[in-house]
Order: structure tokens, then sequence, then C-alpha cells
């Protein structure tokens, strides 16, 4: 008996779960990327995968995206929507930070645009919980088998564009979906196109593939359409308005629910001094309509405002940090003077990849060829594809660091200048080094080595840089 009761407490409890058709969508992104080759410059970049599945059907949706950003973390749902032609009542994401400012196993705090899209739509958010999977083993699963039937597959191929890798999946996920199960009857399509009723089965359809079109059984209709009943006793014991409202409601059919707040009566208008306030407060403006924008492009629209106005506040915050020398962009370089500068090779540059690699870049030349200007250019191209970026001169870095050693701040500025993904350090070598400064310019330059992007202006040749640190060396 206690050997018994030993092996009862290494046992899990374990809760089946039922699901409901239409009650629930998991979503996730699996961990494997897809390499997409710009056929121009021949950069690599990684295409995410996205998982959608419905909780009753396991019926796979797959989508592939340039990054986990909010716009397309909220597209992805968009396209998983129209793939399935609904919307469940609860879709079950992962805590991702495109969706979810803030995990929580109680009340998870969700990005505003993600839940403007969720009203959007009619259906609700419900995080999992951080750190339980088995919150959303459904699309864990499906992950697993995106992996193994359709991402393996493609592994060795060579892809281009989004497109190009999308028109790759589709019928590798089709197939995917027409599998039999194996341990029970049917595939994942043909769960996911029958229709219930209370939990049974009342019909199975064909499904229909023209465009905008419908499938009707005419065994599934009723003999004779029902009107609406329109009950005029009713209406009389409401009084006159009643009896109004019957009439309208027999001369017209409503096409369109009405807008949130239209049964609440309205307040009354504030009077004398409080009137002029009234008047020059902002008004909301109206809710997108079918009226005024179709659904379709409503979901598009607010993304699209929302991820520009995100590009430019981030943009803004990253050029106030530089500090820049000279306030110069890629496109104001001119090519064409006898400089030495190759067009491929800074359009290059400007992508970023090497900052990303971290690499170091040298930029030499004479006084007044535009070192600086070309620094400062590239250091503005950084902070328009978002990556942080500071400018030192290095006489004015060494300062701050003698500073920063006096009141205490030096290992906060050494983090600070290590997490800076692009580090721009202009008139290299010209600046005389003592003992100690020597040695925190190498403690700077040895935290980035292989992490993070550094640039160096100089126009002291290469071969005499060693001269500034030979006290270090020796």
């Amino acid at each position: 008996m206690t050997r018994c009761k030993a092996w009862w407490g290494r046992l899990d409890v374990v809760l089946r779960q039922v699901y409901r058709a239409g009650e629930g969508a998991f979503v996730d992104y699996a961990g494997p990327t897809f390499p997409i080759v710009d056929r121009s410059t021949g950069e690599v970049r990684d295409a995410v995968v996205s998982v959608g599945v419905p909780g009753a059907s396991n019926y796979t949706f797959v989508d592939v995206t340039r990054s986990r950003s909010l716009p397309d973390w909220a597209m992805s749902h968009v396209r998983m929507f129209e793939s399935w032609g609904g919307v469940p009542e609860l879709v079950i994401p992962d805590n991702e930070t495109a969706g979810v400012r803030k995990a929580s196993r109680h009340e998870p705090d969700l990005n505003p645009t993600y839940q403007e899209l969720a009203t959007h739509y009619g259906t609700t958010e419900l995080p999992a919980r951080p750190r339980s999977p088995q919150d959303k083993a459904k699309v864990e699963a499906a992950v697993q088998q995106v992996e193994r039937w359709i991402m393996a597959p493609l592994r060795n191929q060579t892809f281009f564009s989004l497109g190009e890798l999308r028109r790759a999946i589709r019928p590798l996920l089709a197939a995917l979906n027409e599998r039999p199960f194996q341990k029970t009857e049917g595939s994942r399509r043909s769960w996911f196109e029958e229709i219930f009723h209370k939990h049974r089965r009342v019909a199975v359809h064909l499904r229909s593939h023209r465009k905008g079109g419908y499938a009707t059984d005419a065994a599934h209709m009723p003999a004779a359409p029902r009107p609406p009943r329109l009950d005029p006793v009713a209406a009389d014991r409401l009084g006159p308005e009643g009896r109004t409202r019957h009439g309208r409601l027999r001369r017209t059919t409503p096409r369109e629910p009405a807008p949130p707040g239209a049964g609440l009566p309205q307040l009354p208008r504030p009077q004398g001094a409080a009137a002029g306030l009234w008047r020059q407060a902002p008004r909301r403006p109206p809710r997108p309509t079918s009226a005024n924008c179709p659904s379709r492009t409503v979901s598009p629209c607010f993304l699209e405002r929302e991820k520009t106005e995100r590009e430019q506040r981030r943009y803004a915050r990253l050029k106030g940090h530089p500090r820049l020398h000279l306030n110069t962009t890629i496109e104001d370089l001119n090519f064409k003077a006898p400089r030495g500068l190759d067009r491929s090779l800074v359009l290059r540059l400007a992508s970023g990849q090497w900052i990303r690699d971290g690499q170091t870049l040298l930029v030499g030349g004479a006084t007044g060829s535009g070192k600086s200007y070309l620094a400062c250019a590239l250091g503005h191209q950084a902070c328009r594809i978002g990556i942080s970026t500071r400018y030192y001169r290095v006489s004015r870095l060494l300062d701050e660091l003698t500073l920063a050693r006096a009141d205490g701040s030096y290992p906060k500025l050494i983090q600070r200048l290590a997490r800076t993904w692009l580090l721009v350090l202009d008139d290299w070598g010209l600046a005389s080094l003592s003992g100690q400064g020597r040695h925190d310019l190498l403690e700077v330059l040895d935290d980035r080595y292989a992490r993070r992007g550094t640039l160096l202006a100089s126009q002291i040749p290469g071969e005499h840089w060693h001269e500034c640190f030979r006290t270090v060396i020796t």
C-alpha cells in the first residue's frame, strides 16, 4: 500500500480539455525561420513563421512575415481570419511583446492596437499564462507539425520574397490539413468544414471555391421563408411611441446594427459658462463603418497609421541620442565628386546589416575629404532603421569617461556604450591619450568587438594607429 501511494504521488493531475467549434483559436510563432535573399544586394534576412489553429478542428493556418513587430503580428491575425472565413470567440496567443505589453497570470496588459483589432473583429484576446505552455497545447502541437511537414521539406530551397515563400507553403499546408487523423476519422479540413448546432453535426457542405459566392442546399431550407413576427398588440401597450416604432419596423428592414450607444439618452448640453468649454472640447472621430470604410480595409487603415506613428516616434527618439556633429543623410552624399565613394558599397552599408553582425567600419582620408560627413550620414541612416546610435569625438569620450570615474558612474557609462548598437568615434588618433585614457578606450572597444557595430573616422593612416596604444601594449 505504501508503494502504491508513492506511485500515486508521482502522477500529474490531468484535465482533458473539450473545445467547442468556434469557441477558441490559438496562435504562436515557430522557433525556426526561413532565410529570404535580396536579389540586388544578396542580403539575407530571416522571415518568421506564425501558426494559428482552432481548438475543435486543428485546421492549421501558416503565415510568414519579416519580423515579430506589432504590424506583422496583427496582419497575420487578419489573414488568419480571412482564411478561415470567420472569427472565433477567443484568441489565445502567447505573451508576444507585440501584443502583450505586460504578461500576468490574472490581468495581462494588452497592446492598445492589438486590443482595437480584437474589438473590430468582435473577439476577445486571452493570452496564455506566463511559462504555461499547457494553456496553448493545441498550437504547440501545430507548430511541431508545421516544422515537420512544411518547414523541413523547404529547408534547402532559396527564396527571394515573402510572396514566393507563401506560394511554396500553400500546397504543403493544404496537404497537411488534408492528411487523415491517425486515431480518429476525418482530417483537419473535414472537421473544419462541418456545421455544428449545440455540439451536434446537422449538415456537411462541399466547400465552394467561387470567390465571393456561397453554397446553398435546398434540403436544408425551410418550406417557406418566415418573416419577422410583428405583434401590434404588444406595440399598443407601449403607447404612441410603440405604435410609431412598430410602423417603422413594418416598412423597413435594418441593414446594419445600430452603433454603440445609439439607444442611450442624450445628455443635456451644458449651459452658461460651461457651454463655451463644451463647444471648444475636441470631438472624438466617428468609428469606421461599412459606409465610410470597407470592413476589410479598417484593420489595415489603423495598423498602418499606428506603424507610421511608432516609426516616427522611434526615429525622433533615436535621433536625439547620437548628438551627431552634422545633420546629413545618405541622400545628401555626392557620388560624382572624386572622393572614391562606391555607391553600391554605401547602399549596402545603409542596410545596417554590418552593425547587426558586430563589424567595425573604418573611414579614412585627408582633412576635408568628408569623413565626418559620411560617418554622420550612416549614423542618421541607422536611426532611420531603428538602430540605437551614439556619436563621440574621441576627445569628448575620454572626458566623459574621466568624469564618470570621478562621480562613480563609470560602470553605467561602460554598460550604456556596450549596449548601443552603433558607436561612431570621430577624429580617431588626434587626441593625446594618457595611460588611463588608453585603458578606458581599449575597454570600450573590447566590449563591442564582434557584438556591436563601431565606426571609426580618422585622418591618421592605419599603419600609425598602434602608436596611440604603445604604452599599453608594452
